[in-house]
């Protein structure tokens, strides 16, 4: 199965937000409206946010996967570079994104397509928050095609 790469909010109108971008040597991430990119450094944590204007269903997760976003590339599985690989312990150091700061988090290969996923379970904003926030850690720059 190929994922989708269009955007689709659903019925639950889901969207993603991103920290506003900076120049600063402490900003870990930057998100190009206008190229619909998000650049972010190597291993570094990259605050993702998470709105919905209705409520997910009990049990709901959210559900992160590296895809191409080059037309003739979305059927390609995105991986990690085999040098990032070796230079982890982690047990999911095949994994390109990694959820930090949950217990919760499940890493997921399929075993037909070999395409990975990591899904947490949905939480509803922090009090006086619109959104929920989660943790992302991109841990290569340079994916294996």
């Amino acid at each position: 199965m190929v994922p989708a790469i269009s955007n689709y909010e659903g019925e639950l109108d889901f969207t993603l937000k991103f920290n506003e971008s900076g120049t600063a040597k402490s900003v870990t991430s930057t998100f190009s409206e206008k190229l619909t990119k998000l650049f972010c450094h190597l291993a570094k944590t990259t605050p993702t946010g998470i709105l919905v204007k209705k409520e997910p269903p009990p049990g709901a997760v959210i559900r992160a996967t590296a895809v191409y976003k080059k037309t003739e590339h979305v059927a390609e599985v995105v991986e990690r570079c085999p040098h990032h690989q070796s230079e982890d312990t982690s047990d999911n150091r095949s994994h390109l994104i990694r959820v930090e700061g949950s217990q919760l988090a499940q890493y997921f290969e399929d075993p037909n397509t070999k395409r990975q996923r990591v899904t947490v379970p949905y939480e509803r904003p922090q009090r006086e928050s619109e959104m929920t926030t989660i943790l992302l850690s991109f841990m290569c720059n340079s994916s294996y095609l």
